[in-house]
């Protein structure tokens, strides 16, 4: 065999058309476009709340409401941004009793110190409507673990408040529209700062002639404390220490709670004022505080105000320290995003802590964005670890934050939420031979595999309503391995759903749900009521309900016995029934075992 030659000119070209594919390649790799790297979920830091951000507080202690009150029912309108005039107009133009015209009505209240008898100045007169409730028991929640139950007494302001002149005298104005069917519980309202509130029916009105009425007010007494860390004995500073609805002297007397809660200072040290005798329960509510319940203790006292004047020293109710999450919830374009929910939970499996949450009765510490998109959540265990589930409205897809952890050293944590538009799903419902379903309840779910396994990336329920036309859209899912099921009533119920992984930004169509028509039952079930003798009862209650085993649908069917005292079901599909009769003056009897045809 003869040998080969290749000439130097050729080996050059060979390199030469080596070279210029590898620069291709490098080339290829730098100029290609590039995919994007997703966005950070989330961003941890352990930062200080900011001070600006406090939690909204909606009571105020009781010398803060009398030096907050505005002098005139103008005042009034203008701090709550409204139009004394627009108001004025509204009442006007609401209905009134036939043949009744809109009337101004006047009372003259004189407010005096019930031991000198001297006028008292500055005070805040109101008219007020006393409603009451029975309250509770209220839900017990982590950060008020107190059960509280009974008659609630809460006032309603309807015109004031009207401020005293040096002689102690106001002129109450109100309508005789206010004085109404609805409002059957009129009050003239007085505070006063140094005083215990006071408050008296309205007397009734007849004539042109403004009548007068004095009310006395007595010198308040009050509770002082502290609330303490258990045990550092540091003072807890934001702490609501909260009056028992129940358990005070205000509700025992008929009498709305002055003030339901005052907020400990940044010693710890809280300060009831102008407070009535009497017994109070006292309770802490930890809720938006890095704080808990105290665990070794009731955190609930009892304290007596032995008369006016008299002030309570001393009272120290004990918090457990915890942590406490704040951060901001915002878009990729970094705008914020109001109304997300966020809710605090584990690396366990959703099955987990579903059970935890049944054992304990205690729903998942959760928090909801504001307009600017800042949250906050206080009293989170410490030495845990933890992670945050935000779900925001619309085609956002929810979103799990990285692990982060509390501690003694570090007991308050930063946790920024990146929300972005997730994948979506196009489908439609049909029967077996193609008509299309409206109405039909269409569910996006994890698979179940995805139900018992850990939660390390975020899931999603989703749910819409099939048109006219079969067709649904659901959007906002995550990346997943997901299932899709549709049902409705008549139909059976599929046990499993087409299965499909989504990328977490697709728009993914071509979902066909087929629904199976349940037909018409095959068996009959009848019979015949009697009393203890055999005799025939006529027009007996027969109720059928169970649930059938062709597509798990409940039933629930109803008749009457006939004048022989005989019922009849028809058309009923095989499946597990209850039969309940009942008939006046007869204990209702139920049977368990229910036959067909026979």
């Amino acid at each position: 065999m003869g040998n080969i030659f290749i000439s130097k000119g050729a080996i050059v070209g060979i390199l030469i058309l080596v070279l210029l594919v590898a620069i291709g390649i490098t080339m290829a790799f730098f100029f290609a476009p590039q995919k994007e790297e997703a966005p950070p979920r989330s961003k941890i830091a352990y930062q200080p709340k900011p001070e600006n951000k406090e939690p909204t507080r909606t009571t105020k202690q009781v010398d803060e409401v009398v030096s907050d009150l505005p002098s005139s029912s103008a005042d009034l309108a203008e701090k709550q941004g409204r139009d004394v005039e627009k108001d004025i107009a509204s009442i006007a133009q609401a209905p009134v009793d036939s043949g009744e015209e809109l009337k101004e009505m006047s009372l003259i209240v004189n407010v005096l110190d019930a031991q000198t008898n001297q006028p008292i100045s500055g005070a805040q007169v109101s008219l007020e409507n006393l409603v009451v409730f029975r309250s509770g028991p209220r839900l017990k929640t982590v950060a008020s673990p107190i059960l509280t139950q009974g008659q609630k007494y809460e006032s309603l302001r309807i015109r004031g408040p009207f401020t005293t002149d040096a002689q102690g005298k106001a002129v109450l104005k109100f309508y005789n529209k206010d004085i109404s069917d609805k409002n059957t519980r009129l009050r003239i309202v007085v505070k006063a700062q140094g005083y215990a509130q006071n408050e008296e029916p309205l007397p009734a009105i007849q004539g042109e002639e403004i009548p007068e009425i004095t009310i006395k007010l007595s010198g308040g007494g009050g509770i002082e404390g502290r609330v303490v860390e258990e045990g550092t004995e540091l003072g807890a500073k934001g702490v609501r220490v909260c009056i028992d609805e129940s358990e005070n002297p205000y509700v025992k007397n008929g009498r709305s709670l002055p003030v339901q809660y005052v907020i400990s200072d940044d010693n710890g040290e809280f300060k009831f004022q102008g407070l009535m005798p009497g017994t109070y329960g006292l309770y802490v509510s930890v809720e938006g505080t890095p704080y808990l319940p105290s665990k070794k203790e009731i955190p609930y006292k009892k304290v007596t105000v032995l008369s006016g004047g008299d002030i309570q020293k001393g009272v120290v109710l004990k918090v457990s320290p915890a942590g406490m999450i704040w951060g901001y919830v915002t878009n990729l374009s970094g705008e914020p995003i109001a109304g997300a929910e966020i809710t605090l939970t584990t690396s366990q499996s959703i099955f987990t802590q579903a059970v935890n949450a049944f054992l304990t009765r205690e729903a998942p510490l959760s928090a909801v964005s504001g307009e600017d998109g800042y949250y906050e959540m206080g009293g989170v265990p410490l030495n845990q670890e933890w992670r945050l589930y935000v779900a925001g409205h619309g085609s956002y897809t929810p979103q799990l934050s990285d692990v982060f952890a509390l501690t003694p050293q570090y007991r308050v944590v930063r946790v920024d939420i990146n929300l972005f538009d997730g994948a979506s799903v196009v489908g439609r419902v049909t029967e077996t031979d193609g008509t299309p379903v409206s109405g039909a309840e269409v569910m996006c779910m994890p698979e179940y595999s995805a139900i018992f396994s850990p939660l390390d990336q975020p899931t999603a329920f989703k749910s819409a309503v099939s048109k006219e036309n079969g067709e649904f859209e659901i959007s906002g899912l995550p990346p997943g391995n997901f299932q899709i099921l549709a049902w409705k009533s008549g139909y059976k119920m599929p046990l499993t759903g087409i299965k499909f992984v989504s990328d977490g930004f697709s728009h993914s169509t071509g979902f066909n749900l087929i629904l199976e028509r349940i037909e018409a039952g095959d068996y009959t079930v009848f019979g015949k009521v009697t009393n203890m003798r055999g005799e025939p009862l006529s027009g007996a209650d027969v109720r059928l309900e169970g649930v059938t085993t062709a597509g798990f649908q409940s039933v629930s069917e109803s008749t009457t016995t006939d004048s022989a005292g005989n019922y009849r079901f028809d058309s009923v599909n095989i499946g597990y029934y209850e039969l309940r009769v009942s008939y006046p003056g007869y204990v209702t009897r139920t049977i368990y075992s229910v036959k067909f045809d026979q």
